[in-house]
């Protein structure tokens, strides 16, 4: 994984986390929602790479989609 993919799926992670405390949702509720464990959440939370249907379906519960370009841009 390219050091930038590694450093916008971590600030993602970060976003995720903070829309979660803003929405009051937990890690159960969501890996419930979508069919992944916990840990799964927990992986998306760290930075680590993971299935990008995961991803996606992390994002698009939180309505975070748009967030998804910014794995990929240089800022």
């Amino acid at each position: 994984m390219s050091l930038l993919l590694q450093q916008n799926l971590s600030k993602l992670g970060q976003k995720i986390i903070l829309t979660k405390r803003e929405k009051a949702i937990n890690n159960t509720d969501i890996a419930l929602q979508i069919g992944v464990s916990s840990s799964m959440m927990t992986m998306i939370e760290s930075g680590q790479q993971v299935p990008m249907a995961t991803l996606i379906k992390v994002l698009d519960l939180l309505e975070l989609s748009s967030e998804l370009d910014t794995l990929f841009s240089p800022k």
